[in-house]
């Protein structure tokens, strides 16, 4: 909806209860963490620019005048297995 409503678009959210996400799970936070790879393959392309878009929209929504309380900060994520080294090439 807000994506669209950025394109001009007239949208209704509708929700089976009274208030919008009144059966989420309550938490107040969420992370963003996706699986970077220093591959040069699909996947890690499609996931690098995912992430940066994701930064863009947050900014874009705080520069809206909405308060979104984030930190652009990183995760070290070392490899567990081979498997996780092999995504790594």
């Amino acid at each position: 909806a807000y994506a669209l409503n950025k394109r001009g678009w007239r949208t209704t959210i509708i929700d089976r209860q009274p208030s919008i996400a009144a059966e989420a799970s309550g938490n107040s936070v969420g992370v963003l963490m996706p699986r970077l790879t220093a591959a040069e393959n699909l996947d890690g392309r499609f996931y690098a620019r995912a992430w940066r878009f994701a930064l863009d929209q947050l900014e874009d929504i705080a520069d809206a005048g909405l308060h979104i309380a984030r930190d652009r900060c990183g995760v070290l994520q070392l490899s567990a297995d081979g498997d996780d080294e092999r995504l790594k090439m």
